[in-house]
């Protein structure tokens, strides 16, 4: 139940922090500015990557920072189009009716995520992030096989 619990909050951890940064990006900026562009491509992945770091100081003895990391790259995928729907409210209110159907077909999310990211503008965020957390797992899991004396 532990293992599950710590899962969890390392899931929603990922999607809170990336998917709350990238609303409160799109809260405050222009869409489709330059700056708007560069913010969701660059300073939410940093933001997100920021979040991981300060999550594996405080929890760094209840879990593998490779399976943290891999957690919150899930996380972020996984409730993608839920936050991406809900973010959308402020200029389309009309799309909370689409809520339903995506959570009918929940098991295509990669699909939800990566194509509802290319609307939205925050693709290159998200494939920034992916490539940064899937690389601190395979870098930790890396260490550890070679012994490279990496916690």
């Amino acid at each position: 139940m532990e293992f599950f619990k710590s899962s969890l909050k390392y899931i929603l951890s990922g999607a809170l922090i990336y998917w709350g940064t990238e609303f409160i990006v799109q809260f405050l900026f222009r869409a489709g500015g330059t700056l708007w562009l560069i913010l969701l491509t660059a300073l939410v992945p940093l933001v997100t990557t920021a979040g991981y770091f300060a999550l594996r100081k405080r929890d760094s003895e209840n879990c593998s920072p490779a399976i943290m990391a891999l957690l919150m790259l899930f996380g972020i995928w996984f409730l993608g189009p839920v936050f991406m729907i809900l973010g959308s409210l402020r200029y389309k209110p009309e799309n909370l009716a689409h809520l339903p159907n995506i959570l009918k077909t929940y098991l295509f999310f990669p699909i939800y995520t990566f194509s509802m990211s290319i609307y939205n503008g925050s693709m290159g965020g998200l494939i920034a992030i992916s490539i940064v957390l899937f690389a601190i797992s395979l870098g930790h899991v890396l260490a550890r096989r070679f012994c490279l004396g990496v916690k």
